[in-house]
């Protein structure tokens, strides 16, 4: 699986699993190292592949009161590059 696939299917079952909670009310941070996922999230600029998945994240997004998504250094985040990767 490419990176960026990873990457946005990671924020999409995020996105889920925090809209499903009980901290849905409450402000999300999502972080990636992806420059090209945090554009595709904001923007909705992306690849014709990703389209599903991005329809869905918009929709999610839709339903959360307060939202932000930020960049980080990929060293920080070598964990859920890791678990993205797997798909877990």
């Amino acid at each position: 699986m490419d990176d960026n696939l990873a990457e946005v299917k990671a924020i999409w079952k995020a996105v889920q699993m925090f809209v499903a909670s009980r901290w849905a009310p409450i402000k999300v941070i999502l972080e990636s190292d992806s420059t090209n996922t945090i554009k595709w999230v904001l923007v909705l600029s992306f690849a014709w592949n990703l389209r599903f998945i991005i329809i869905q994240i918009e929709y999610f997004k839709a339903t959360i009161n307060s939202w932000e998504i930020v960049k980080i250094p990929r060293l920080a985040n070598d964990v859920a590059d890791s678990l993205a990767k797997a798909e877990v």
